[in-house]
């Protein structure tokens, strides 16, 4: 003879192995999305470390454009961009670029710094992103994959915690069919 199961154990149940899909879903959008972020973190970094610093010499006045930008509540504020002539000499090699300066603006004869690409002198940066923004992106996807995967093995173990889960991803379906 077999048991019946009454309602509230099926529900349980059903919301268990919800749980555990939703837990497996979240866990292989979390590894493209780590995957990502590592990929990006690596980049900035090389990129970064291969840059070198130089100093050049601003040979005219920086032509800035200026773009108003507004946000939701009509609070508007100008936004500047500068593009600068600079001369600078790389292995006895003479080279004049435009710089993009962001909002900041000089006047010839002005020395300023900024770094170039060793094996394209040509190519110029005023500001490359920072080398320890590479590490957090790689930091942030090495926590996002192993706090996901982490989550599949406690459903696995845990009936309640797949339940748990299962039911506040119902309740969000459900939430945002609402809204």
């Amino acid at each position: 003879m077999t048991k019946k199961r009454d309602w509230g154990e099926t529900f349980y149940s059903g919301e268990a192995a919800f749980g555990k899909i939703h837990a497996v879903i979240g866990a292989v959008v979390s590894t493209f999305i780590g995957i990502i972020l590592t990929i990006i973190g690596i980049l900035l970094i090389v990129h970064k470390t291969h840059l070198k610093k130089i100093q050049g010499a601003v040979v005219g006045a920086s032509q800035c454009n200026g773009s108003q930008t507004c946000d939701d509540k009509n609070n508007c504020h100008k936004v500047y961009t500068c593009t600068t002539p600079v001369e600078y000499i790389i292995n006895g090699r003479d080279y004049k670029r435009d710089l993009s300066t962001g909002s900041t603006s000089y006047k010839k004869g002005d020395k300023i710094s900024f770094y170039y690409n060793p094996s394209d002198p040509a190519v110029i940066e005023s500001a490359p992103a920072p080398s320890w923004l590479g590490w957090a992106l790689v930091a942030m996807a090495l926590v996002l994959l192993f706090s996901s995967w982490a989550w599949v093995y406690v459903t696995r173990k845990s009936k309640a915690a797949a339940a748990a889960g299962g039911a506040a991803a119902t309740v969000g379906l459900f939430r945002d069919a609402i809204r």
